[in-house]
């Protein structure tokens, strides 16, 4: 006898719809086991990762936040949905499974705007360089304004000892535009820089160790430093100096401000920037770390001594309200400052070998979201198919108060998805980041 589908039961006739029913349950739960391997084992690798690795910390796009919301919405909907069936409103069904669609799809959506928010801030997925080694500002070239050359401190442009404005930074970008044009790589070419030197020209030097810069001259279209022209290796450090400064990468490769657009870490500890350096971070110490200090320095012509936790001059304790000092002491140079009596270690700059970790570091933070949103965003497209086959079935009265196995064990996948995202939402917001 052939088997009918009856349109208030899913399962043929003669099958066990308890006995399917748990089969269906239990190949989702395995395949929901699955997913949750594979996220413990990115979850695992980021930590290991951020403990011994440049880490760089950054906000999560806002769109990140939107998608959270609306895929918990989305929960809510296929929850009411089953609830609906259980009363057998047919109508409401419907309604909140079409709803739990939209709101699918607008996750998606928001994802989508989550990811090019991360590309606008140059984290991509290949996780590109921290520093911008290929051509920060000042390690060949310089702009000069007026005949001076600019600084660049890792934050902001200086000159003659004030920060640029946003205008005058602008200005800048589009006296180097000819340079970079619109290349990805050096090619060869003459510069059309308008009244090069009557405002803002260049300077060069060839060896990062040397502090003296030489001015460059703009005849026909080529650049020339004393009698010859720059070399083609010159010419390619140009090329992607003028690309860091006109795409707002000129000391770090990653786009916005240190401290507010993002920070980095090393083996767990996140770093302080000042003057193009990093630190190790600066804290207050307690009273047994000062009584443990004994040092001796000069300032304003006395000789201080600090022992037990005090600071004497020519014999006699100083009262430490309103008092300021700055010192090293011991063989690593710990350096102290005390001021109106709190006593601070500053932290240590980073030593030679870990600058050069950094300039090679790579943003790998960047490398794993990206991973683990879009492998999160894979598993969604499938959970979306499996909303558009409950809604289909919807359409077709399949799910009332005596069969709503299909919404239970859907609902399970979907609410499992959303809660995957919020756990690697708040893991990104309270750990990694």
């Amino acid at each position: 006898m052939a088997k009918v589908i009856d349109a208030h039961n899913q399962f043929p006739e003669g099958i066990d719809r308890p006995k399917q029913e748990r089969s269906y349950q239990l190949i989702t739960l395995l395949f929901i086991a699955s997913i949750v391997v594979l996220f413990g084992g990115f979850i695992s690798a980021i930590v290991v990762s951020s403990l011994d690795n440049f880490w760089v910390n950054f906000p999560l796009p806002s769109a990140f936040y939107w998608s959270t919301g609306v895929i918990l919405a989305s929960s809510v909907t296929i929850y009411l949905a089953k609830i609906f069936a259980l009363k057998n409103n047919q109508a409401m069904i419907r309604n909140m499974m079409l709803l739990t669609i939209l709101l699918s799809l607008l996750f998606g959506f928001f994802q989508f705007r989550g990811f090019k928010q991360l590309l606008d801030m140059n984290f991509y997925v290949s996780g590109q360089g921290i520093f911008y080694h290929q051509g920060a500002f000042g390690d060949h070239f310089v702009v000069t304004k007026n005949g001076k050359n600019l600084y660049f401190d890792g934050v902001d442009y200086i000159y003659e000892g004030e920060k640029l404005k946003a205008g005058e930074v602008a200005a800048i970008q589009n006296f180097l535009e000819p340079i970079r044009g619109t290349d990805r790589k050096y090619i060869q070419k003459k510069y059309d820089l308008q009244n090069y030197g009557s405002e803002y020209g260049l300077s060069y030097r060839a060896d990062e160790e040397d502090p003296s810069y030489t001015s460059l001259e703009l005849k026909d279209g080529v650049l020339i430093i004393g009698d010859e022209q720059l070399t083609n290796e010159a010419k390619s450090q140009l090329f992607y100096f003028a690309f860091g400064v006109c795409n707002g990468t000129p000391f770090f490769g990653l786009r916005g401000e240190y401290g507010k657009d993002f920070t980095l870490s090393l083996n767990g500890s996140e770093l302080e920037f000042a003057d193009r350096k990093l630190f190790f971070p600066s804290h207050t110490l307690d009273a047994a770390a000062i009584k443990e200090i004994e040092a001796s320095f000069y300032q304003s012509g006395k000789e201080f001594k600090v022992k037990d936790g005090k600071v004497y001059a020519e014999g006699e304790e100083q009262d430490l309200s309103g008092f300021e000092a700055y010192f090293s002491y011991g063989k690593s140079n710990e350096q102290i400052w005390i001021a109106d009596g709190v006593w601070i270690r500053m932290g240590n700059e980073l030593t030679h070998g870990q600058y050069n970790r950094f300039y090679g570091a790579n943003n790998i933070a960047s490398s794993y979201i990206w991973v683990i949103t879009i492998v999160h965003l894979l598993h969604v497209i499938l959970g979306v198919a499996l909303l558009v086959v409950l809604f289909v079935r919807t359409q077709k009265g399949y799910y009332h108060s005596g069969n709503i196995a299909g919404l239970r064990i859907g609902g399970m996948f979907w609410h499992f998805l959303g809660i995957l995202w919020l756990f690697l939402f708040v893991f990104w917001k309270v750990y990694a980041i």
